[in-house]
């Protein structure tokens, strides 16, 4: 089936930053609002992440703790973008399809 949905990119900037909100709130519930705004760089689409030897320090914790931080913030922000797609299509198998035409999207370059 063809992918539906997020074919514009503004579309899927929206659900993107949608998602993103949610995850940061998310934190804040949790009293965790530190370590989300010393990790969500290594979330954006739109710049550089930072360094995970920065990020640690901002949180005074070792690097590879900062690593395994980042990585469960990942699958974090996966499994709530996976949700957020869900609820757009009829058929829970387009999911996937959904999730690697917007990963093609942001691989595009903007015309």
């Amino acid at each position: 089936a063809a992918a539906r949905g997020l074919v514009q990119r503004g579309a899927a900037v929206t659900l993107l930053e949608n998602v993103l909100q949610e995850l940061e709130q998310e934190h804040a519930r949790n009293g965790k609002s530190d370590a989300f705004k010393a990790f969500s760089g290594f979330l954006s689409w739109k710049a550089e992440p930072p360094s995970y030897a920065h990020a640690a320090a901002q949180l005074g914790i070792n690097e590879q703790a900062a690593r395994v931080a980042v990585h469960r913030l990942r699958k974090r922000y996966r499994d709530l973008l996976q949700k957020h797609i869900a609820a757009t299509v009829e058929d829970p198998a387009e999911v996937d399809a959904e999730l690697d035409h917007l990963l093609m999207v942001f691989a595009s370059p903007v015309t």
